[in-house]
């Protein structure tokens, strides 16, 4: 069993990963990284973390959060 903490934190650093702007690559539009983290559910991503996060996201304004990041 992996602890909540974990969870939440291997959900958290694979959203950064995907929408922080690289030297190699362009950040990656939340809704593209959205929908690459939805393919890892139930194997890299726990199911009810992955379902609070969008829940989150779907309400809150994280995209232009994000934009703010990653000039």
């Amino acid at each position: 069993e992996i602890c909540l903490e974990t969870r939440i934190l291997t959900l958290a650093d694979v959203f950064d990963a995907l929408t922080a702007k690289r030297p190699y690559r362009a950040a990656i539009p939340i809704e593209e990284a959205v929908s690459i983290m939805e393919k890892m559910r139930a194997t890299a991503l726990d199911n009810d973390c992955l379902d609070a996060f969008k829940a989150i996201v779907n309400k809150t304004s994280i995209a232009s959060t994000a934009a703010v990041f990653n000039k």
